[in-house]
């Protein structure tokens, strides 16, 4: 029997539009790292992500399936600890982004990409997010990358000031259209320069 919530789903399949705003840093010149708990950060693998099955973490069976198909590709999980225990998560994608799942845009070679960064309820308010950003930035600037993106959603306005906070500055924004079962997408002159010339694509 369908829900409410089956039904609003079904809808905003057909037709929906979203506005995430899209941010970029450069990795050069570090700033000091801001205070914070004690965290430490690390790669993660299969069997971290495997092991992320506590209700604290929200993460669903279908979006951990999508986690081992990302790490198959290339992409790296990082995970933030603190007295043993994951207290932060993320994911790192390099040389493109995804725009919804399945659609990716290519970026620049020197450009990395992060998405997914989830702090446990009990740890928020403790510039974990911050610190990992520090950690992300001094990393890729190891491996020979230059720039830092990640999109928020334009309504988010905790995450938004967490990203200006920590060295991010706007770079546009991404429309998100669905149409039909179909997402179409308008991306912002400054990141696609690094595929073709058209500003929409449909997948």
């Amino acid at each position: 029997m369908l829900t409410f919530r089956d039904i609003l789903r079904t809808g905003a399949r057909i037709g929906s539009v979203r506005r995430k705003l899209l941010f970029e840093s450069p990795l050069e010149g570090r700033r000091p790292v801001p205070e914070a708990a004690a965290v430490s950060f690390r790669y993660g693998d299969e069997r971290d992500l495997a092991s992320l099955t506590a209700p604290e973490y929200a993460y669903a069976a279908d979006a951990r399936a999508f986690g081992f198909e990302r790490l198959r590709s290339g992409d790296r999980l990082v995970l933030g600890e603190s007295a043993g225990r994951v207290v932060f998560y993320a994911w790192l994608m390099f040389r493109q982004m995804d725009m919804s799942i399945g659609n990716y845009w290519p970026l620049p070679a020197d450009c990395a990409y992060t998405y997914k960064l989830f702090t446990v309820a009990d740890c928020r308010g403790r510039r974990i997010c911050p610190a990992y950003y520090e950690w992300v930035k001094r990393e890729l600037w190891t491996l020979g990358y230059n720039r830092l993106f990640a999109w928020v959603e334009a309504g988010n306005r905790a995450s938004i000031r967490t990203h200006l906070r920590s060295g991010f500055r706007q770079a546009g924004c991404i429309w998100h259209f669905r149409l039909l079962f179909r997402s179409y997408f308008i991306r912002p002159a400054i990141a696609a320069a690094a595929r073709q010339p058209e500003q929409a694509c449909a997948s």
